[in-house]
């Protein structure tokens, strides 16, 4: 087992070895936090690479339905989540509107394959929910950003069109001049990922470590609830096309709950408080271990359907 195979393997360990080491070794990673974006356009690079985005587009043969879906994925689901946590606790209804915000993780085709779902649909997803972002998340925070806040819905517009687009070009391009690179490439791109990540984690963690450490409570009980947020995630991105047939249910589903949170972590970083970009952050423990449960889940939705 080489070491990119090793990394994708056991990924969790990573990520869990990043927010460690943000606690213990801080010094180095709290002046860190300008390289998170690049980092995160350097992780949609090289994911970007493995889609073919013109081919994707060829099987758009559903755009309504796919239309549909981006508008409560992106805009009707963040509000309601947003409002209906508001007046417990603000900065996290803010963490939770950003998370559900977010496009379908460029994990979701593989995750998709794992679980046996539609992959080339989840591809679609991934692609129409990351080209939306630039337009979809400066409307959400122009109407409920909290209060005190200040949101520059053009800057961020322009970054997210930034962070998003010069990637997908970049990495088309590179397909089209270097195409003799990519089956090179494919055996490491999910372990580069992997380390970035790690960083991510490390620098994230390190920033906010005072603010953990005096908020230990604080971050248990946000965990508990972010796992219920994924829950909720799960039953919204299944039910959503409730008439579709029970495979791409569960497609949309895991769309819907693995989100971009890597990209959420970058924005709330760059435009917004260490706590936020804190409880977006630990959006990724729920990410890990919800994996059983969503394997469990869907299995009774199976067997359910059968029956």
């Amino acid at each position: 087992m080489n070491f990119f195979v090793f990394l994708e393997k056991y990924f969790w360990a990573v990520f869990i070895l990043g927010f460690l080491s943000g606690l213990l070794f801080p010094q180095f990673g709290e002046h860190l936090g300008f390289l998170i974006m690049p980092l995160l356009m350097a992780i949609l690079f090289f994911t970007f690479l493995k889609i073919d985005v013109g081919e994707v587009v060829t099987k758009l043969k559903r755009p309504g339905l796919l239309l549909y879906v981006a508008i409560i994925f992106l805009l009707a689901y963040p509000a309601f989540v947003y409002l209906a946590v508001v007046c417990i606790d603000a900065d996290f209804a803010f963490a939770l509107l950003l998370l559900a915000a977010m496009p379908a993780g460029v994990s979701t085709p593989a995750l998709s394959d794992i679980y046996h779902a539609d992959v080339p649909l989840s591809f679609c997803i991934v692609v129409i929910t990351h080209f939306l972002l630039p337009v979809t998340l400066p409307l959400l925070l122009l109407l409920y950003s909290p209060n005190g806040v200040s949101v520059d819905a053009l800057s961020i517009f322009h970054s997210t069109v930034l962070f998003v687009f010069i990637p997908v070009i970049l990495s088309q391009l590179w397909k089209r001049f270097f195409q003799s690179t990519i089956p090179r490439m494919r055996g490491f791109i999910t372990g580069i990922n992997v380390l970035i990540l790690f960083f991510q984690f490390y620098v994230v963690v390190s920033i906010n470590r005072s603010l953990i450490f005096e908020n230990v409570g604080h971050v248990l009980i946000a965990v508990i609830f972010l796992h219920v947020f994924f829950l909720l995630s799960h039953f919204i991105g299944y039910a959503t096309p409730f008439w579709r047939p029970q495979k791409e249910k569960i497609t949309f589903s895991l769309s819907k709950t693995y989100c971009n949170n890597a990209l959420a972590t970058g924005l709330a970083l760059t435009f917004f408080s260490p706590h936020v970009a804190l409880l977006v952050m630990l959006s990724e423990v729920p990410w890990i271990t919800m994996q059983g449960p969503s394997h469990v889940l869907f299995q009774l939705c199976r067997k359910y359907k059968k029956e």
